[in-house]
């Protein structure tokens, strides 16, 4: 939507770097940790 931020997985495996427009999946169970650089709007849906 808007902004951006880096999302590296606890487990070191990969870090992403979000801009605007990007699409992303996550498996269930990661963990992250999320480095916001600008304000960032976003959309998120979950499983039911």
């Amino acid at each position: 939507m808007s902004g951006a931020a880096t999302v590296e997985f606890t487990s070191g495996s990969q870090i992403w770097e979000l801009w605007p427009s990007d699409v992303v999946r996550f498996a269930a169970g990661a963990e992250t940790v999320w480095t916001v650089t600008e304000t960032l709007r976003k959309v998120y849906l979950t499983a039911s």
